[in-house]
């Protein structure tokens, strides 16, 4: 710590294209100033009057040896170059402080012992992790934030993708849309106003009520309201439950519960789980597919097909499961890159009301086999095929929580999930624009990923509905740089 304070002192301050500078201005002169009058042990490097009378900006930098974890410091943005030293008495300890701060770009880890090094960075919730080294930076390694630093990425694979889009899509996925944004979510839905009078039925016919599935286990909303599904024919379909805003946050909190088990779980185990959800669809394909031609009025023999796809679709992510979980990126500097693909965490999925089932089941199956759990929100014109689903996840040694299945109107449930804190990415592939730009708007807040959906996109496609995009938008990229070079210099 005295080296480290002797170094510091030593600090000189300067113009921002002088080379011999160590503190320069802010590129943004509006940052807030940080007041530090009340920490009593602090080192202090400021400017000279006439230089910081030229550059406003040109902030005072701070040393502070002693910061407790709860400290405003920390939890908060300084506004000025700072070195916080904070003590620690286990990796796990030291892990769980790094993880808590909610703005990081990168982390530096200062160990002889490699082995500890790789298990501390994997531990670490941050895109870069430098181990033995700091600002080693290279166009074709990934490089961006998390949490308050913002979700995006610059360089490699993953910041060029974010500046190009698949060859088939030919519409503009965001446009600008007039958005009430106090008023969405919590306005009445005149569509969910039972009918004058339910149609005449057959005296023999059972009425079939479906339920809200989330925490592995089937569970009645929380207004014990649901409401008819009528076909065409003007025939009662089921009983379809309206979720709510108190429905989201506890299948939220049930995904975040199976997060854990789930994402660090064995990837060919994954794969297994979901080749059994494969094999027992394919064993009731036949009753899915009278329920649902009876529900959408569309052929039988189209819902043999969708269902040989949704099977086929399963099988695709089951395989992929093991097979990119990352790789060594060749830099220009000297040592090893590692580039490790893991789960974004709990995503919320808005269905389209176009094929509800294969959308249903080309989403989560992409989902879940990166490691994420996720709450979906099934098509709002006919969830009767996602809500199926449920029985076909209680009989595949699926966890609790990692799939979790709301139906109802989708306005509420989707403000919900965009403000909800422990959602880590929003994919709305609805066909609402002002649902979608609100998603973008609520989204920021938090800073989560989004992902909206093109109408171009063509479920029953492989190509549409397989590949980089779909891996790309479930895993996120985490760099872990291993310099090397100084054994053999001489």
């Amino acid at each position: 710590m005295n080296i480290m304070k002797t170094k510091f002192s030593s600090l000189r301050c300067g113009p921002p294209n002088e080379k011999t500078a160590d503190v320069v201005p802010f590129l943004n002169p509006g940052t807030r100033p940080f007041s530090y009058s009340h920490i009593s042990e602090k080192l202090v490097v400021s400017a000279s009057k006439e230089l910081k009378a030229k550059f406003p900006s040109l902030k005072d930098a701070l040393l502070l040896p002693k910061v407790e974890p709860s400290s405003p410091v920390v939890l908060d943005s300084v506004g000025n170059p700072a070195v916080l030293v904070s003590q620690f008495r286990t990796a796990r300890e030291a892990v769980s402080l790094v993880n808590c701060i909610p703005q990081k770009v990168s982390v530096s880890i200062w160990t002889e012992r490699l082995a500890a090094a790789l298990e501390v960075a994997a531990s670490l919730k941050v895109v870069t992790c430098f181990v033995n080294g700091q600002n080693l930076y290279d166009p074709a390694a990934e490089f961006g934030g998390i949490g308050q630093s913002g979700t995006g990425y610059t360089g490699g694979q993953r910041g060029l993708s974010e500046l190009l889009k698949p060859s088939w899509q030919k519409r503009q996925v965001s446009q600008k849309t007039v958005v009430n944004y106090e008023a969405f979510g919590n306005r009445a839905d005149p569509s969910r106003v039972l009918p004058d009078a339910f149609p005449s039925r057959d005296s023999t016919s059972i009425d079939h009520t479906l339920k809200l599935y989330y925490g592995g286990q089937q569970k009645r909303p929380e207004s014990n309201t649901s409401h008819p599904l009528i076909n065409s024919k003007n025939e009662v379909v089921a009983y379809i439950p309206e979720a709510g805003k108190k429905d989201v946050r506890n299948a939220v909190e049930a995904a975040t519960a199976g997060l854990k088990g789930w994402s660090t779980r064995d990837p060919h185990n994954r794969a297994q789980i979901l080749y059994y959800i494969a094999e027992n669809l394919s064993q009731r394909s036949s009753e899915f597919a009278s329920r649902c031609s009876k529900a959408t009025e569309e052929p039988l023999e189209t819902w043999h097909i969708v269902m040989e796809q949704c099977v086929q679709r399963l099988f695709y992510w089951a395989a992929a499961c093991d097979k990119d979980a990352g790789k060594v990126q060749a830099t220009t500097t000297k040592g090893v890159v590692l580039q490790l693909h893991e789960p974004v965490g709990v995503i919320g999925i808005v269905c389209p009301d176009s094929d509800p089932l294969l959308s249903f089941v080309s989403l989560t199956a992409a989902a879940i086999a990166s490691g994420n759990v996720v709450v979906v929100l099934a098509s709002e014109k006919c969830p009767l095929p996602a809500l199926l689903m449920y029985q076909v996840f209680e009989t595949s040694d699926l966890p609790a929580g990692v799939v979790n299945i709301l139906s109802g109107s989708h306005e509420p449930m989707v403000r919900t999930l965009a403000e909800h804190h422990d959602v880590h990415a929003v994919w709305y592939h609805g066909p609402s624009r002002e649902a979608a730009a609100f998603v973008e708007e609520a989204s920021a807040q938090s800073m989560k990923q989004t992902w909206i959906g093109c109408a171009d996109r063509k479920w029953e496609s492989d190509a549409h509905c397989t590949g980089w995009e779909f891996k790309h938008r479930a895993t996120s990229v985490k760099t872990v740089w291993l310099p090397s070079g100084d054994i053999f210099a001489n």
